[in-house]
C-alpha cells in the first residue's frame, strides 16, 4: 500500500514539474494548486492508520438450513475487511470499520448471502477508563430468499478499563432496530400477515474480560443479556430474552502458527411462543465451539483450518439440530 501512495506522489510532483517550463496561465496556476492540495492529502500523518485484508475460503457444512433434515452442502465464502483509525484531539479517537462477507452454497441456493457491515466510533480516554460511543449499520441480501433481507441500525455506549497490563475489563450497552425488507409481521394468526414489514427492537448489555498475561496466550470471557422485542401479533412469536456465555482463547504456538478457539452458551426464552403442539413456552439452549489453527507463511498472507459444532437442543423437537462445518481459508493483509 506504501508504494502505491509513494507511486501517486510521484506521478503528481512530476505533473507539477512538467508545467512549469510553459506560460504561467491563471488555468495552469489553479491546476498546480489543486495538485499540490492532492499531494499534500496523500501524505500519512503519523496519527494516520489505515489497514484492509482480502480472504477466501471453501468449506462443507453438515446442515448449513439448521432444522432436523440435515441436508449438507459444499459452499465458498469471500471477505473484505477495511479499518481506519485516527486521533482527533489528545485522548479522543475515532474509528472506521467495514466488513463485507459472500457466501456461496452449491446445491442450496436460498441461502446464499451477501452481508455489509459498517461501523463508526469515537472513543474518549481519561485517567482511569475510557469512554466510547458508536453506530454500526449492517444490511443482508439473500438473492434468492427475500424473507431473510434486512437491515439493522444499532447504536452502544461502553466504558472499559485496564485493571492492570494484562486484565482488561468492558461494560456495554446496545439498542437497535432490525427491519426485514421482504418479510411481513405475522398478524393473530400464524398464516395471517399485517401490512407493516417485520420489525425487531433490541436491547443488550455486555460485560467482558480479557486478560492477556503473555504475548503468547490470550483469553477473554463475555456475558451478555438480550431482549428482542418484535412488531408480530401471533403470540407475540418473536418476542424473547436471551443469555450468553462465550469464552475465548487463542494461544501462539509458534512465531507462525497460532490456535484459535471459542466456545459459547446461549439461553433463550420466548415470552409466550408456545412449542408445537404443547401447551408450554418454548426455550432452547444453544451450544457452539469452534477450534482453528493460522499459519503465516510471510507477513502478509495467513492460511487458516477450523472446525465448527452447533447444536441447539430445545423443549420443541422441531426447533433442534446440530451442525458441523469444516472450513479452510486464505487471507491477505494490505
Amino acid at each position: 500500500m506504501k508504494r502505491i501512495y509513494s507511486f501517486a506522489i510521484f506521478l503528481l510532483i512530476f505533473a507539477v514539474l512538467g508545467n512549469y517550463g510553459f506560460a504561467q496561465t491563471k488555468d495552469e496556476l489553479e491546476e498546480r494548486a489543486l495538485l499540490n492540495a492532492k499531494r499534500r492529502s496523500l501524505v500519512r500523518p503519523s496519527d494516520y492508520k489505515l489497514s484492509m485484508n482480502i480472504g477466501g475460503s471453501v468449506g462443507y457444512e453438515t446442515n448449513p438450513r439448521l432444522s432436523s433434515l440435515r441436508k449438507g452442502d459444499i459452499f465458498e465464502e469471500s471477505r473484505f475487511t477495511l479499518n481506519f483509525k485516527k486521533p482527533l484531539a489528545k485522548n479522543l479517537k475515532f474509528s472506521f470499520n467495514y466488513f463485507g462477507d459472500l457466501i456461496n452454497f452449491n446445491e442450496i441456493t436460498d441461502l446464499n448471502s451477501l452481508l455489509n457491515d459498517l461501523r463508526f466510533q469515537l472513543e474518549q480516554k481519561f485517567f482511569w477508563c475510557s469512554l466510547g460511543a458508536g453506530y454500526d449499520f449492517m444490511n443482508s441480501y439473500y438473492p434468492v430468499n427475500e424473507n431473510g433481507n434486512f437491515i439493522f441500525n444499532k447504536g452502544f455506549v461502553y466504558v472499559d478499563q485496564n485493571i492492570t497490563k494484562k486484565l482488561f475489563h468492558r461494560f456495554q450497552f446496545e439498542g437497535g432496530l432490525k427491519s426485514y425488507l421482504d418479510n411481513k409481521a405475522l398478524a393473530e394468526t400464524i398464516t395471517t400477515y399485517q401490512d407493516d414489514k417485520r420489525e425487531d427492537k433490541r436491547l443488550g448489555f455486555a460485560y467482558q474480560v480479557a486478560l492477556k498475561p503473555n504475548k503468547r496466550l490470550f483469553a477473554s470471557l463475555t456475558s451478555k443479556y438480550t431482549l428482542n422485542d418484535s412488531n408480530a401479533i401471533f403470540l407475540d412469536f418473536y418476542d424473547y430474552e436471551s443469555y450468553l456465555e462465550s469464552l475465548e482463547v487463542n494461544y501462539e504456538i509458534f512465531k507462525n502458527l497460532s490456535a484459535f478457539s471459542n466456545f459459547l452458551y446461549i439461553r433463550k426464552n420466548y415470552d409466550s411462543r408456545l412449542a408445537t403442539f404443547k401447551d408450554y413456552k418454548q426455550k432452547d439452549d444453544l451450544y457452539a465451539g469452534t477450534l482453528g489453527l493460522i499459519f503465516k507463511p510471510t507477513k502478509n498472507n495467513a492460511l487458516s483450518l477450523s472446525y465448527s459444532y452447533r447444536d441447539n437442543q430445545s423443549n420443541d423437537g422441531l426447533a433442534e439440530y446440530f451442525d458441523n462445518v469444516i472450513t479452510c481459508g486464505w487471507q491477505y493483509s494490505f
